[in-house]
């Protein structure tokens, strides 16, 4: 209910799908979140919320991770779904099924990206998770394959449901539109995009160093939150001398993302893990090219797509660029390729999958 982030976007995603298909939902939750959050559920009479008005982080903490399982006890559920890689302690006791989704294992893959203390408790959590539930969802081939290497958890206990994007990037942006956009942020007429946090693991600096290398000297869009690290990956723009090349868009809402997608000549995410790769799908669904990294579960999301290269390879991560910058021909031939893989993601698909996953385990 206060989460922006692929992972927000996912249960939203999953609420919606429920009670589109006719199916009650009921939401738990330890505060009524934000309105941006909140205006992402259907407005349903199918669904039903159970805030529990927590006032600080202590308390919402420890109601979502014990507290809510008298709440889960008392509502009469058939399943109960963990939509964020955990499960409360004592799920089990309650007589009610439970599911899981797991959307990465990144912390035990890339664990230096991570605190001790955040790696112990995420660890924790996502293996009790794992043990407890019924069943669980990975999110890709890549993730159900750590689980099964990581935490030595039974591969006929875990399924794998993709995620799908919003509806919005299925849909082209109209001329007024992109026209709007442009001025807004004050976009070049060409330029390549990458969509993300500002971290490590996104590997953000690999693609600055690969574009001093190229010859199409195409300008780049970040589109992120802003983090700490941004003004560092300004500075290193600006000791490479492109300064004027990469520009840093903060806080862009949803309804401008597809235009800002649409508008690219590519779209960059060459992170060196990921448990997906969402950007990857929603640029593929505006009809935009990919550039993507190898190493984890990217080629799932990408297909024949994108062009891949090693994550830390920047003349491979360069030459991508100059290739769909100077060939008309591969544009149009990944964008064609694209559009063919982006349809095992449609909400269609993601909602027959969902509803048979919940029968099956219903009638287990």
């Amino acid at each position: 209910m206060s989460n922006l982030t692929g992972i927000g976007n996912y249960s939203r995603g999953i609420i919606n799908l429920t009670v589109a298909a006719g199916n009650e939902a009921v939401v738990f939750a330890p505060t009524e979140g934000s309105v941006k959050c909140r205006a992402g559920l259907n407005d349903s009479p199918l669904i039903e919320y159970h805030i529990h008005d927590c006032h600080n982080a202590l308390s919402r903490e420890w109601w979502r991770n014990k507290g809510i399982t008298k709440d889960i006890a008392s509502t009469g559920l058939d399943i109960f779904h963990g939509l964020s890689n955990e499960l409360p302690v004592g799920i089990e006791k309650t007589g009610v099924k439970s599911v899981v989704t797991i959307h990465d294992l990144i912390f035990l893959r890339l664990p230096s990206t991570y605190s001790a203390i955040d790696r112990a408790i995420l660890k924790n959590k996502t293996l009790r998770a794992c043990r407890n539930a019924n069943r669980i969802i990975a999110i890709s081939e890549k993730t159900k394959s750590d689980i099964v290497e990581l935490y030595h958890i039974p591969e006929e206990k875990i399924e794998v449901i993709y995620q799908g994007c919003h509806d919005l990037f299925y849909h082209p942006a109209s001329a007024q539109m992109r026209a709007d956009v442009r001025k807004k942020y004050g976009l070049p007429d060409t330029y390549m995009i990458s969509v993300g946090t500002i971290e490590y693991r996104k590997n953000h600096e690999a693609i600055i160093e690969a574009m001093a290398m190229t010859k199409s000297k195409l300008p780049l869009v970040i589109v992120s939150k802003k983090t700490h690290l941004q003004e560092k990956l300004r500075e290193k723009a600006e000791r490479l001398g492109m300064a004027d090349r990469v520009i840093f868009l903060n806080d862009v809402p949803l309804q401008d993302l597809p235009a800002l997608y649409q508008m690219a000549l590519m779209a960059l995410y060459v992170s060196r893990y990921e448990g997906f790769g969402i950007p990857v799908i929603e640029a593929l669904a505006s009809g935009t090219p990919v550039v993507a990294a190898t190493g984890s579960c990217l080629e799932e999301a990408g297909g024949k797509g994108a062009i891949y290269c090693d994550p830390d390879d920047i003349n491979a991560i360069g030459k991508a660029i100059d290739d769909i910058a100077s060939s008309p021909e591969l544009f149009r031939q990944l964008v064609d390729l694209g559009q063919k893989h982006i349809r095992k993601f449609s909400a269609e698909n993601l909602a027959q999958s969902m509803a048979d996953f919940y029968k099956r385990l219903a009638d287990d």
